[in-house]
């Protein structure tokens, strides 16, 4: 299969360079000998990740000085098999884009990075590094701030954290690397499922950019898949709450086709295409229809919210003191209660760039739990009419959230705050640790020949601005797979990576889900 397309502005000498040091890094991640030279570093109590590569290994393949602490003894003959590997590796000719034959993922320096074949780089391994103690550490000490505790954090946070890693350690780079950045997107790829009115691609099935290309090829998921499941958190009296969008019944967007959604995990706002996003749905009863079963449960002091105790609602409902909404204390049950609700649906995507060449897709009506909008309100009429017409809990007055507001107010009743570790995904996937099942942050980079519209933002690393004028910045969902344009004020979470050599374009597939 053809390599992603990855867009990386870089000289010829630094093309070089890093086609060079990629090869020998490769090589090193193999070779036992090498292996053996980083373990024997380890133990002799070299840091982790930099400190063993900059203080130890390099010094003893190299024969150069180190740091002044003692190197471990090391026997002769294992140092120059490393020595050989990295020469054999660095002879022209030698092919990265691909691991004996197919693509692959390839834990690296102490498992520190993650080699990715396709795209041609090194991924960070964690994949919320900002909300690491090591990453908070790197916050203090080159004083960025603006990142919230599970690492989430708006588009301008989000360079100037990349700004930070590689200036940190006096200009070395974290893990001895400068040249950390954003993963890149194309403000145009032939292989999304969409072109919105600013001249950028967007969908599902984007393999163009690097975090598409992450997920269709190096994690081989196919969409709508959630590539970080996360059963969700325990908060106040609700169980599985998710960090991803909920659905509400607002209409937004520049033509008033979309739909407002709400983040716990940020207690911001926004809105969303119906057709091809896949969030979560929290039933609620509103206050003129009164409590559930007629009585309300006694909020305790210092607290707004109750558990039903008692009725048909009781320990599955949860009564708000000041709004007077009632709330299921489950909030993902479609994950485990579809109410009759399955089977799959068609999804259309034109594919109009550069010509249009249409696919349909199907997805299951609910996935995990997240559905899309049309299927979302299908599940609360099936709520309505549960158990002969008398409905789920003995209501059949359940409902979307009618706004963000609802929402809200129920985050403030909760007393969360924006980026509450809790919401936070602990899982890896493949040899990625804490992948969010959420939004990503992304950089546009312009193909030199490219002219038109949303040229000159993405020439700044954004997204066109639309309409509206706001500024807009790429991101891709873990969740589902989708690339997507947002205000660059959301906060969302950062995966970094550094080039393992200049790529150049090259052609995506025709049909990314026969991966």
């Amino acid at each position: 299969m053809s390599k992603s397309l990855l867009w990386i502005g870089a000289s010829s000498l630094c093309i070089l360079f890093m086609s060079v040091f990629a090869r020998s890094a490769h090589a090193q991640a193999d070779n036992p000998s090498c292996m053996a030279i980083r373990r024997a570093c380890r133990q002799a109590g070299f840091e982790p990740g930099q400190g063993v590569t900059r203080d130890c290994y390099t010094p003893i393949v190299e024969g150069t000085p180190g740091n002044g602490k003692a190197l471990p003894s090391i026997d002769r003959r294992i140092v120059e098999q490393c020595r050989s590997s990295i020469s054999s590796a660095t002879r022209p000719g030698r092919q990265t884009q691909q691991v004996n034959g197919k693509t692959e993922l390839m834990p690296a320096d102490e498992g520190a990075v993650v080699y990715d074949s396709n795209n041609h780089v090194y991924w960070l391994a964690d994949a919320d590094f900002a909300a690491s103690p090591k990453g908070q550490e790197i916050q203090r000490t080159m004083e960025v701030t603006g990142i919230d505790p599970n690492g989430a954090m708006d588009y301008s946070t989000a360079r100037k954290w990349v700004a930070a890693l590689n200036a940190y350690d006096h200009n070395q780079g974290y893990l001895g690397h400068n040249n950390w950045q954003l993963p890149a997107t194309p403000l145009k790829d032939s292989s999304c499922g969409a072109l919105g009115p600013g001249g950028a691609s967007f969908g599902a099935l984007c393999q163009g950019d690097a975090l598409g290309g992450l997920y269709y090829v190096g994690l081989k998921h196919v969409f709508p898949a959630n590539a970080a499941a996360f059963t969700g958190a325990s908060i106040g009296p609700f169980h599985h709450m998710q960090l991803a969008y909920y659905w509400t019944q607002t209409s937004g967007g520049v033509n008033g086709t979309g739909k407002q959604v709400f983040s716990f995990n940020s207690g911001q706002a926004d809105v969303t295409e119906v057709n091809d996003a896949d969030y979560y749905a929290l039933p609620m009863v509103p206050k003129q229809n009164g409590p559930i079963g007629g009585v309300a449960p006694a909020c305790p002091e210092g607290s707004l919210l109750a558990l039903y105790t008692g009725g048909p609602a009781a320990n599955q409902a949860v009564f708000d003191c000041d709004t007077g909404i009632s709330w299921l204390a489950d909030a993902n049950l479609a994950a485990t209660s579809n109410f009759g609700i399955a089977g799959d649906l068609p999804i259309h995507y034109n594919r109009p760039y550069p010509a249009p060449h249409p696919i349909t897709l199907s997805e299951p009506r609910i996935i995990d739990g997240a559905m899309m909008w049309s299927t979302a309100q299908e599940w609360i009429a099936a709520l309505n009419d549960y158990d002969g017409h008398k409905g789920y809990l003995g209501s059949t007055k359940w409902q979307l959230p009618d706004s963000p507001a609802d929402l809200k107010a129920l985050f403030a009743h909760l007393q969360l705050a924006p980026g509450d570790t809790r919401l936070m995904s602990q899982a890896g996937a493949g040899p990625f640790h804490h992948l969010q099942p959420f939004f990503y942050w992304e950089m546009c980079v312009n193909d030199p020949k490219e002219a038109g519209r949303g040229v000159s933002e993405c020439s700044a690393g954004n997204a066109p601005s639309g309409r509206l004028g706001r500024e807009m910045s790429f991101d891709f969902t873990f969740g589902y797979g989708l690339l997507s344009t947002d205000l660059s004020a959301l906060k969302y979470f950062v995966m970094v990576y550094y080039p393992a050599t200049g790529a150049s374009p090259h052609s995506t597939p025709t049909n990314p889900r026969q991966r």
